[in-house]
């Protein structure tokens, strides 16, 4: 008689089975600390006997089984190269005591690696091994290094958290460089100097983010290259010498950040296929701080070659003017903004930041707290003054909540700008200004100097202000004025209108003058000029 097991039988089987290969089973290798410390003699990197070099520490991770290791770094100057370039190394997290303050120097009590040899390649390279995290420690490199970047990341999915980089070097010698195979890298709560030529943050790889960072260069704060990578731009301060951001990839979204410096705050250029930046919540100010710079542009979409470029603000504050440049298609959109309406447009390119898209511009004493301060006062017209839902972001640059009822009217609006005023008191309100100063300006006569082929143009103001008279064939003059008066600005011809200036004697050009009265909206004119030279 053949028997069948009952229901309960078979399950108790099944148990007995599943524990009995559980139980054979090998186990999975635990994730290991290892230690490193200057004072350190150890071969094993045990936190009672730690090891004295970070390489060292390297080889002994590699050596246990398993990944997802991590690598402790005391204090101090550790002059060697980081190279993570072992798939043992996935996982893998590189932790320092801290990043130190932000100084130019090396300070005291921070984790700081510094290379021991310029155009060996970045100071932390991270070429294999996905998930790999730098994090809490400082990376410094010296004056006329070349090729050295300060971390190369270049192995998927990589972050970078509460670092410190402070680059001085030439060429190739970036911040940080995320390279084409660094997809999805994330830059968290860093900070980046940079005070050679090339860039603070280069992009390649596609996905990055880049968040609650500050990012600061002579040159180019943050680039970004290459037609198919995207990354966003989330809580940054970015600060630049000539363009902040570059951007010559498919997408770059930035979201409550500081923009600041350079003749460009965000430029998009393209020679093939469709480039494009969107600017939600930011505040931008090209040029010198507060100062509606003639000359300078907040935003550029630049397109050739059949190619595409374009730039969408939207709840942003942008100080200078929107321009598009190139033969092909170029375009900056503006939508609840406030912006400076003046704009430079060219026949294959629109700039759409009139009052249509629910733009408005205000003087910038009403706009921001007084100094070198981009924050929002009571009673400042970008207050709950946003449109189109909420931003990407749910807290500004500073990590207060993104939507709050500044205007005590009972209903949080999102406002314009990387900044959201908290709610108010209301005996804090603020009152802007009620009376607008006067941005009527005359010119009168210019006076010419034969001898060397300049001029001085008078212009007459109402008030207190800044002149600025610029144009693309002469060297840009500012002129603060404290009062009601006429003043001279100087006409200088730069190198190519003096050479033919020298050449037939005279020329006939125009210059653009721009008078901001203190306090008050600017106004620029045109004027056609007649320079001799004998």
């Amino acid at each position: 008689m053949r028997l069948r097991a009952s229901r309960s039988a078979r399950g108790v089987v099944i148990i007995l089975v599943s524990l009995t290969l559980t139980l054979t089973a090998p186990a999975a290798a635990q994730a290991e600390t290892f230690f490193v410390n200057k004072a350190g003699s150890g071969e094993a990197c045990t936190e009672v006997a730690p090891c004295e070099a970070i390489s060292t520490a390297l080889v002994a991770a590699r050596a246990a089984p398993g990944t997802g290791d991590e690598i402790q770094v005391g204090p101090g100057l550790y002059v060697e190269r980081v190279v993570v370039d072992d798939e043992q190394d996935a996982g893998l997290t590189l932790r320092g005591a801290s990043r130190g303050a932000d100084v130019t120097k090396t300070p005291a009590g921070a984790t700081t690696v510094r290379s021991p040899e310029s155009n060996k390649g970045a100071v932390i390279a991270v070429s294999t091994g996905s998930g790999v995290s730098i994090e809490d420690l400082r990376v410094e490199v010296p004056s006329e290094f070349v090729n050295t970047a300060g971390i190369e990341l270049a192995a998927p999915t990589a972050t970078i958290r509460n670092a410190h980089v402070q680059s001085a070097g030439d060429s190739a010698t970036e911040g940080v460089f995320l390279a084409t195979t660094a997809t999805n890298a994330n830059v968290l709560g860093s900070r980046v100097r940079q005070l050679g030529v090339t860039p603070g943050l280069k992009i390649f790889g596609s996905g990055a983010t880049v968040a609650d960072s500050d990012v600061r260069a002579t040159n180019v704060a943050v680039d970004t290259e290459f037609s198919g990578t995207e990354a966003h731009v989330l809580r940054s301060r970015l600060e630049g010498g000539s363009t902040v951001v570059t951007v010559r990839t498919a997408e770059v979204v930035i979201d409550s950040s500081l923009i600041l410096g350079g003749s460009f705050g965000v430029e998009v250029f393209s020679n093939s296929g469709a480039r494009q930046a969107i600017l939600s919540n930011d505040t931008i100010d090209a040029g010198v701080p507060k100062v509606e710079d003639g000359g300078d542009s907040a935003t550029r979409a630049r397109a050739e070659g059949g190619a595409m470029a374009s730039v969408a603000l939207a709840n942003s504050i942008a100080m200078e003017r929107q321009e598009v440049e190139g033969s092909a298609t170029a375009s900056v959109t503006c939508t609840s903004s406030m912006v400076n309406l003046q704009a430079e447009a060219v026949a294959a390119g629109t700039v759409s930041c009139d009052a249509k898209g629910g733009n408005a511009f205000a003087p910038v004493s009403s706009l921001f707290v007084p100094g070198n301060d981009w924050h929002l006062p009571p009673g400042s017209p970008a207050v709950d003054s946003g449109l189109g839902g909420d931003s990407l972001s749910g807290t500004d640059l500073d990590g207060a909540t993104r939507i709050a009822d500044g205007n005590g009217d009972g209903i949080a609006t999102i406002d314009r700008g990387a900044y959201e005023l908290p709610v108010q008191p209301p005996q804090a309100a603020f009152t802007a200004p009620t009376a607008t100063p006067s941005n009527a300006f005359k010119f009168r006569k210019l006076k010419r100097n034969k001898g060397s082929g300049t001029a001085k143009l008078q212009v007459e103001i109402p008030g207190p202000g800044r002149l600025v008279l610029f144009g693309k064939k002469v060297k840009k003059f500012i002129r603060d004025a404290r009062g009601a008066g006429t003043f001279g600005l100087k006409v200088i011809p730069k190198h190519k209108l003096a050479n033919e200036l020298r050449s037939k004697g005279t020329v006939r050009m125009s210059v653009r003058v721009k008078f901001t009265p203190t306090g008050g909206i600017a106004d620029t004119r045109s004027k056609a000029l007649k320079l001799i030279h004998r």
